[in-house]
């Protein structure tokens, strides 16, 4: 059984994780739509690429916080966490709020390597995790 201060940890580091990845794409994507380049091709690959990413961190992140990861299936939010780690360091010459951004996830990559952080994961799934 995991302590409700992990779990609480736990929770508010992915919470605060996913809503930060969010607000940077949204600032982000105005910057784009404002400065008239959302219409270009570049522009939109931006747009839209930072909106994939958004949308498998908030995907993960539900799964996470509902704790339906079965197994070891937690991988999948550590994955998640490597992918927006390069993508963020990636667009950093773009904003620098993505420079937190891949702070922010390096931390919480760091943390789902823990088993707590398994257990955590995959605590309403049914199956125990090793």
């Amino acid at each position: 059984m995991i302590d409700m201060k992990k779990n609480v940890l736990f929770s508010a580091g992915v919470a605060v994780s996913s809503l930060a990845l969010l607000l940077v794409v949204c600032i982000f994507s105005a910057e784009v739509l404002l400065s008239g380049n959302a219409l270009t091709s570049n522009g939109a690959a931006l747009i839209l690429s930072s909106a994939a990413f958004v949308i498998a961190d908030i995907i993960s992140a539900v799964f996470c916080l509902s704790g339906r990861m079965k197994d070891d299936k937690s991988v999948v939010y550590s994955i998640t966490r490597l992918f927006i780690i390069v993508y963020a360091l990636n667009m950093r010459d773009k904003s620098a709020l993505f420079l937190v951004i891949a702070g922010l996830n390096v931390i919480m990559y760091a943390l789902s390597l823990f088993k707590e952080f398994r257990k955590f994961a995959a605590r309403n799934s049914g199956s125990e995790v090793s």
